[in-house]
Order: structure tokens, then C-alpha cells, then sequence
């Protein structure tokens, strides 16, 4: 979730909030590449499709009585928001509310810590690399993504990029394979297969493919 409000903000940093996904997330070399880094498009439109403040089952009825119902229990939730705005009938929840929390967090930035002349530009860049860092570090070696890919998150990554990790058999399956009965003993072969007469493991190389019925007359 972290890594999908980093995107977020990320829009925010290419001046994209109104941008088609299509264009952000193109492969010709004018989508930011950043993006895609992060998660496919249709991730993406998943989460942005699918994710709401609210019941959408029961909504409908509470709009009868609330005409903030989408967005009421999340904000009762801060009580200092109610001191700071007064939501009304022109009430716009949208890109709005993410360029709020940009100068809010901004603001909460320069009085927290002794960083004063950052540029809000500098800092917004700086939050949205900060919340996607920690995903982009778990995909660099997701062998399961496309390699060019894994090459562009570990070029975005570039100091960042975590070591590789050392994968170590599993004991279970080393302790499946046998050294060969029929391999001279120099070699070490080891294997997991066996013969089926005499049970002995015997390696591939010394086996032979007979068919399925002749092993079922047997």
C-alpha cells in the first residue's frame, strides 16, 4: 500500500494527475519508468479502482442522511480536521486531498527537523522514492519479472540496490538425493531417482525409458 501512495504521489511529481495511465506507463521510452518499476498498470488501476473510505454495500443508505457518507468515517477520524475545514455542498475529493497532505506534510517537515530550505518540489520527489523504496528493493530480484525490468528497477535503485540474496538448498531436498549405486564414486553424482526394481538411486544417464505398460505386466 505504501509503494501504491508513493506512485501517487509520484503524479504529482511528473505534473501526471490528469495524464493517461496508458502514457504513464508506456514502454517507448515517453512513460516514466519509475512507475512500471513499481507494479504493472493494471495493479495500479486495481488498487485505484477498488480502493474506498468507506462500506460502498451500505453507502446508499447512509447518503440519505449524510451527503458525506463516501468519505465521513475517514474523516472522524482526525479531529483536528474538523478545526480546519468545513466540508460543504462544493466539497471536491479528488487530486485536492493529495496535494493537501503534499503542503501538509511539507509544512510538518520544515517544523519537525532542522531542514529548512528544501525545495517542496525536492521533498515531495524525496517521499514518494521513500515509500516505494522498500517494494522496489523486493522486485530487483524477483526472477519471476521480466529481466529487462529487473535492470530498470536496479538502475533506478542504483547505491540503494540491496545485495543479491545467497539461495541455499532446502534440507528436505538435500536430503532426497543419493549418491549414484552405479557412478564411479570419484564423480559424487548425486540424484533423487531410484530404480524401480531394486530401489537403489541410480543416476539418469544410466537409466532407460520403458513403457508404462510393460511396467504394469510386470
Amino acid at each position: 500500500m505504501k509503494a501504491f501512495l508513493g506512485s501517487l504521489f509520484y503524479t504529482s511529481v511528473f505534473k501526471s494527475n490528469h495524464e493517461n495511465t496508458k502514457s504513464i506507463f508506456a514502454t517507448d521510452g515517453s512513460g516514466r519508468e519509475i512507475f512500471r518499476c513499481v507494479m504493472s498498470q493494471f495493479r495500479f488501476l486495481t488498487l485505484l479502482n477498488y480502493i474506498r473510505f468507506d462500506d460502498s454495500n451500505t453507502r446508499s443508505q447512509r447518503l440519505e442522511t449524510d451527503p458525506l457518507a463516501a468519505i465521513s468515517e475517514m474523516f472522524k477520524l482526525f479531529n483536528n480536521c474538523k478545526k480546519a475545514y468545513a466540508p460543504g455542498a462544493y466539497l471536491c475529493v479528488d487530486e485536492i486531498v493529495l496535494d493537501l497532505s503534499e503542503v501538509n506534510a511539507y509544512a510538518l517537515y520544515k517544523t519537525c527537523t532542522a531542514v529548512r530550505d528544501i525545495p517542496r518540489a525536492q521533498f515531495l520527489q524525496n517521499l514518494a522514492y521513500s515509500l516505494v523504496l522498500p517494494h522496489l528493493k523486493r522486485r530487483v530480484y524477483n526472477y519471476r519479472l521480466p529481466r529487462e525490468l529487473r535492470l530498470t528497477i536496479a538502475r533506478v535503485l542504483s547505491p540503494n540496490k540491496p545485495p543479491e540474496p545467497v539461495t541455499e538448498p532446502s534440507e528436505s531436498t538435500e536430503a532426497a538425493r543419493k549418491t549414484c549405486k552405479i557412478c564411479p564414486s570419484r564423480l559424487k553424482r548425486r540424484t533423487k531417482y531410484n530404480c524401480i526394481e531394486c530401489r537403489k538411486s541410480i543416476y539418469l544417464g544410466y537409466s532407460k525409458t520403458i513403457c508404462v505398460d510393460w511396467v504394469d505386466d510386470k
